[in-house]
């Protein structure tokens, strides 16, 4: 159920940063609902290298499927799953796609209960380009 996935502008993926300042410096992010929590996949490859949306772990495209079991398992705690790419044209929307067909096909989770799945609005440079590179600073990944 392609459904599932909508689009995510970068004003309210900030917005979500901005109501709770202490999410980067956890990788346990909260969405401004109570008790809900966001991870952010970026699955840009060679092009990853510098600067990427805080607290977003690096999956790249071209081992995302390999990395689906596991990866859908240490995700199926959040309420909330961002991909991006360079431009979320091609590997983040694909990337979501994948995932979504992987967690829930044949899932009899209510749809209002299953994992939201976003596409981040314009990838990496619509972010960078409105928060000014505010935000997208280097972080060292744990």
């Amino acid at each position: 159920n392609m459904s599932t996935i909508k689009y995510l502008s970068p004003v309210i993926l900030k917005s979500w940063f901005d109501s709770f300042p202490e999410v980067l410096a956890t990788r346990t992010n909260s969405v401004p609902s109570p008790g809900q929590k966001f991870v952010i996949i970026d699955v840009r490859d060679d092009d990853h290298l510098g600067p990427h949306i805080p607290t977003s772990l690096n999956i790249p495209s071209s081992t995302f499927l390999a990395s689906m079991p596991k990866l859908s398992q240490d995700l199926k705690n959040y309420d909330c799953v961002v991909f991006y790419c360079m431009m979320s044209q091609i590997r983040g929307p694909s990337a979501a796609r994948a995932y979504a067909r992987w967690t829930q096909e044949g899932s009899d989770i209510a749809p209002e209960d299953q994992q939201k799945i976003y596409i981040l609005e314009g990838g990496f440079e619509n972010w960078e380009r409105l928060n000014g590179g505010v935000g997208s600073i280097y972080i060292a990944q744990s």
